[in-house]
């Protein structure tokens, strides 16, 4: 050092640490065993074998460009090419991992798409949970008004009809959730409720639903045997007795579905009873001769023999009248023959008298209860009286 002053000085080496190619010519010189480099005091290349220059391969070189080329027609993407300036802004606060997670989640999750899904399934759930209140807490979606109809053989007195009805109002679901509920309404469930009311009932259907408390039902009942019509304290009455020899309902409209009429009166020991409260179903010849009736009809329309009206007597005894068109009444008796004696006599005189219309036409009855025998009255004669 000249007069104290640094600039004067001799030049010294200056040690820095070896961090690549520097593009300039270096000496190399060793202390305690490790290398280390120093710049040369002046600017003049002295080559030396020391160094090796790094150069990339050309045949190596990828052909394509390294970037890649911007497609026009694409949509623009926010991506982390375009977040670059932020990305240089959040830096000097020490946050880039806070913005590459936000960029991940915008670009690669699409956040945005997401959160517009979220949005769209809350207002399900909101319109979902608005119907759910509406369908059990709010009045005006409970079926208020029926119609019921019957199909073809089916029938319930109005009273029945109405035991129904009620019992759809009120029954629950799981104790709590009505049963008559617009939304929740289903065939099985009213079926089992119309089952339990009257046992007569097989099925109970919706046909339509009126918006938003109404709904047509149809209710169909196990088919009857027969309708019994009866005079009872001097008011004829009929009933419908299923197959089973119950009687299940009286027929209020008239239906009068395959009608047997008894003859006589009957009257009861007991003030204001009624043939319901008889129990037909006991008394195992009664419930026989309903069933020959029904054989009786199956034979007839076999034949082609046309009836107007069937009848008994009354409902202690076991005779069976059937009144043909032409006016001539058929006597028949369940006890005395068999089913298919009575359907090869059957068969015998109608073949024969359909031989002979005009002698047909004069008969006033003919008694099929004698065994081996047939008893033929004609009109205008004293058997007539």
């Amino acid at each position: 050092m000249l007069f104290g002053f640094p600039w004067f000085s001799s030049p010294q080496p200056r040690k820095i640490k070896a961090s690549g190619n520097f593009g300039k010519t270096q000496t190399q010189t060793k202390s305690n065993n490790s290398r280390v480099f120093y710049r040369s005091s002046n600017r003049e290349t002295v080559p030396t074998a020391n160094f090796k220059v790094f150069k990339p391969n050309p045949e190596k070189l990828a052909n394509k460009p390294v970037f890649p080329v911007k497609n026009k027609n694409a949509k623009s993407v926010l991506g982390i090419s375009q977040l670059t300036f932020l990305q240089r802004w959040f830096d000097f606060i020490k946050i880039y991992d806070v913005f590459k997670n936000f960029n991940f989640y915008i670009v690669k999750w699409r956040l945005i798409e997401r959160f517009n899904k979220l949005v769209a399934g809350f207002l399900i759930f909101v319109s979902l949970v608005f119907l759910f209140y509406l369908s059990l807490f709010d009045t005006r979606f409970l079926i208020k008004t029926y119609a019921i109809n019957f199909p073809e053989g089916s029938f319930l007195s109005p009273i029945e009809t109405e035991k129904v009805v009620g019992e759809i109002r009120e029954k629950k679901m799981f104790g709590v959730l009505p049963g008559n509920q617009y939304w929740f309404i289903n065939n099985q469930n009213l079926t089992l409720v119309g089952r339990g009311s009257v046992p007569e009932v097989q099925t109970v259907e919706i046909k339509e639903k009126i918006w938003p408390n109404q709904a047509v039902l149809e209710i169909k009942t196990e088919p009857i045997l027969l309708t019994l019509g009866v005079t009872e304290n001097n008011r004829v009455r009929y009933w419908r007795i299923n197959q089973n020899g119950n009687v299940i309902t009286e027929d209020t409209l008239n239906i009068r579905e395959k009608l047997v009429m008894v003859d006589l009166p009957i009257t009861f020991d007991k003030p204001g009873a009624t043939l319901k409260e008889y129990k037909l179903k006991d008394d195992e010849d009664q419930v026989n001769r309903f069933w020959f009736v029904v054989w009786l009809w199956r034979e007839f329309k076999t034949l082609g023999i046309e009836y107007v009206r069937t009848s008994v007597p009354s409902i202690v005894d076991s005779d069976v009248q059937i009144q043909t068109k032409n006016g001539t009444k058929l006597i028949f008796n369940t006890t005395s023959l068999t089913t298919e004696n009575q359907k090869n006599r059957l068969e015998q005189f109608f073949l024969s008298s359909k031989k002979d219309d005009e002698k047909a036409g004069k008969l006033a009855y003919v008694d099929f209860r004698i065994p081996k025998k047939l008893f033929i009255c004609y009109k205008s004669k004293e058997c007539d009286n």
